[in-house]
């Protein structure tokens, strides 16, 4: 079991991934929507933990959610990591403030955690939303994102933690 820390979009944004989600399920592809997390939402994540003391991570959210507020991000690109999970995603344009934001994050949660997974330290963070995992077909995968209307504009409505796999919410703040 892990822990990942993060951010939700508006109502728009969410609905703009969630038909990307169908048209690659449509195209036999198994979307983030349908696993391996359950309950899924569109997302950015800020980081990945094992464990940590889940009252102090929630503080340390909480003094940072202001960053958040108004917080505008644009998912401008598809691309894949070419890992053991071959993910696709959907590229976050990175601006100064996302990148400070991660940063300030990850340097306050690396203090209290376990295990922070590598991937989302501070020099080799790629903003990303996760549109599918185990990508075998990746063919379909950009047939189902070009017909898609890129980019999609979003806005941090709240920020949160998750136990992976189950889903189960932690905690949620809306910013």
């Amino acid at each position: 079991m892990a822990f990942a820390l993060e951010m939700y979009f508006d109502g728009d944004a969410d609905a703009a991934v969630r038909r990307i989600w169908a048209l690659l399920e449509s195209r036999g592809v198994a979307s983030a929507g349908s696993g391996p997390v359950a309950d899924a939402r569109p997302h950015v994540t800020l980081c990945v933990f094992d464990s940590a003391p889940m009252d102090s991570v929630e503080r340390v959210v909480s003094a940072l959610a202001s960053e958040l507020q108004n917080l505008s991000i644009v998912l401008s690109s598809l691309g894949f990591f070419k890992t053991a999970e071959s993910v696709a995603f959907l590229g976050v344009t990175p601006t100064e403030r996302l990148l400070r934001v991660q940063r300030a994050v990850a340097t306050e949660v690396l203090s209290l955690a376990v295990g922070y997974w590598n991937y989302y330290r501070p020099d080799t963070f790629v903003p990303h939303c996760t549109l599918a995992s185990n990508v075998g077909d990746f063919a379909a995968t950009i047939d189902a994102v070009t017909t898609a209307a890129l980019p999609i504009s979003a806005t941090i409505t709240s920020v949160g933690v998750i136990e992976v796999p189950s889903g189960k919410v932690k905690f949620d703040i809306a910013v």
